[in-house]
C-alpha cells in the first residue's frame, strides 16, 4: 500500500477520533443544561400540603402556587385563581389526593415533582407536567419511555384538558375536576 494513502487513512481516524470525543462532551453539555432548567422551574413554583381533618372522605389538599416574587422561600396560601382541580389516585394505593393548580406542576417519580407518583415503576422520574395558560388547562409528556395518556390515548403535544378528562401514568391516574 502506498506510504500517501496510508497516512490519509491515519488522518482520518484521527479526526474520527476528534469527533467521537466531541459528540461525547456536547451530550455531557445538553445533559447538563436539561438538569438546570428542571432546577429553575422547580424554582418557579412552590407548595404546600394541608391535610384536610374528619369528614368520610381523609382527603389531602395540596395548593400550588406560582413565585411571582421570586424569592423561594416565601410560602402563602391562596385560593386557585384558574379554578382547576386535579384528583389524584394510585392504583388501588392510599386515599386520594386533590391538586389546585395554579402554576407549573410537576409529575414525576423525583421528590423534587410538586405530585409524586412513589415508587411506580412505569413512571419517569420527571414524567409530565401541567400548566394554566388562558384559563386552559394542559398537560404534556416530557419524552417519558412509557408515555402520557389523556383519555386512554397517547398524547406527543401539549395538550389542553377539560373538566372529566382522564390523565393515566403508569399505575397512577388523575381526573380533572
Amino acid at each position: 500500500m502506498p506510504i500517501g494513502l496510508l497516512d490519509l487513512f491515519k488522518y482520518v481516524l484521527i479526526a474520527l477520533i476528534w469527533l467521537f470525543f466531541l459528540r461525547v462532551i456536547r451530550a455531557v453539555w445538553v445533559q447538563i443544561r436539561t438538569n438546570d432548567l428542571q432546577r429553575k422551574e422547580k424554582s418557579q413554583s412552590e407548595f404546600e400540603v394541608l391535610s384536610q381533618g374528619g369528614g368520610e372522605t381523609n382527603q389531602a389538599k395540596k395548593t400550588v402556587t406560582s413565585s411571582s416574587s421570586g424569592r423561594s422561600g416565601s410560602k402563602r396560601r391562596s385560593q386557585a385563581k384558574s379554578g382547576f382541580q386535579v384528583k389524584f389516585k394510585r392504583d388501588g394505593v392510599g386515599e386520594d389526593l386533590i391538586f389546585d393548580i395554579n402554576g407549573l406542576t410537576t409529575i414525576g417519580r423525583s421528590s423534587g415533582c410538586t405530585i409524586s407518583l412513589g415508587d411506580d415503576e412505569f413512571g419517569s422520574s420527571v414524567h409530565a407536567r401541567m400548566w394554566v395558560d388562558n384559563d386552559v388547562l394542559y398537560v404534556e409528556d416530557l419524552g417519558s419511555t412509557n408515555g402520557t395518556f389523556v383519555n386512554s390515548g397517547r398524547i406527543n403535544t401539549p395538550r389542553p384538558l377539560s373538566k372529566g378528562d382522564r390523565i393515566s401514568i403508569g399505575h397512577s391516574s388523575m381526573e380533572v375536576i
